[in-house]
């Protein structure tokens, strides 16, 4: 019963936000103290977690003084980042909805000594050490050059490694070398910008790729009400459609699926 409960409290609490962010919100969930967890969040049904479009910014805490009290907004862009800056970004949003009272000036110190108390003090570190990478000189250089590449297979190898917080010291050897930006902050910033310009990339193809998932599956609904509709001769009497018409794209459609399914041609 308890786990039925706590699974109805979890579907409220996210029921406005990317299913992609559940596993990640629900490990950081796990981390946090479970009194806090089921006092702060689960139990309080003015806390809210939603997802939005890439904009601006990684995340962002809102409090309302209506119904909804606490609103906590993740960037679906968020998504694309290294691991131990989902799970930061999660972990200090929630840390707001018990640091909020705070003064403005204390409210960000606050939430990230809550989160280190919590636990998340890697998560803390990483954060602290890669933001001055992201904001180096090279930065914006190694970004813009990465959009103008056709090819960037070379440095997609690495990126894998990259997101999941295991870049080694030779790995950043190897980058440096290869970028041969001469200074190694400068070069740390360049392969930084490459990063950025693949996760985009990488972002873009998956929406891609689920438009056209989305578009499939419109079509095969499509295809199947074409097929009921084809065994009702007063449908085509009746509508203007021939019968001929009806069986042509019919029969196109379903060419179009079954090259899709067996991974033929995109056109």
């Amino acid at each position: 019963m308890d786990e039925i409960n706590e699974h109805k409290k979890k579907e409220s609490l996210l029921k406005h936000c990317d299913k992609e962010f559940y596993p990640h919100i629900n490990a950081v969930l796990e981390r946090i103290p479970k009194d806090v967890v089921d006092r702060e969040i689960l139990n309080d049904p003015t806390v809210k977690i939603v997802s939005f479009d890439p904009e601006e910014t990684l995340g962002r805490y809102v409090p309302f003084a209506t119904s909804v009290k606490h609103l906590i907004i993740l960037n679906k862009s968020l998504l694309g980042e290294q691991k131990f800056q989902v799970v930061h970004t999660i972990a200090h949003e929630l840390a707001h909805k018990i640091t909020w009272s705070c003064k403005d000036i204390l409210k960000e110190r606050a939430a990230e000594e809550l989160i280190v108390k919590w636990g998340f003090e890697k998560e803390s570190k990483e954060v602290a050490y890669f933001r001055p990478i992201f904001e180096a000189e090279g930065h914006e250089e190694g970004y813009e050059w990465a959009k103008k590449q056709d090819d960037l297979s070379q440095y997609e190898e690495y990126y894998s490694r990259w997101v999941e917080d295991c870049l080694g010291t030779k790995d950043w050897e190897d980058l440096a070398y290869m970028v041969d930006q001469g200074d190694l902050s400068v070069a740390m910033g360049f392969v930084s910008g490459i990063m950025a310009c693949i996760k985009e990339r990488k972002q873009r193809s998956m929406e891609k790729d689920r438009e056209r998932h989305e578009f499939l599956e419109q079509l095969k609904k499509i295809d199947i009400e074409m097929g009921r509709l084809f065994q009702t001769n007063q449908w085509w009497e009746n509508s203007g459609v021939g019968l001929s018409e009806l069986i042509n794209a019919h029969v196109q459609i379903n060419v179009f699926l079954r090259k899709e399914e067996e991974g033929g041609d995109e056109s």
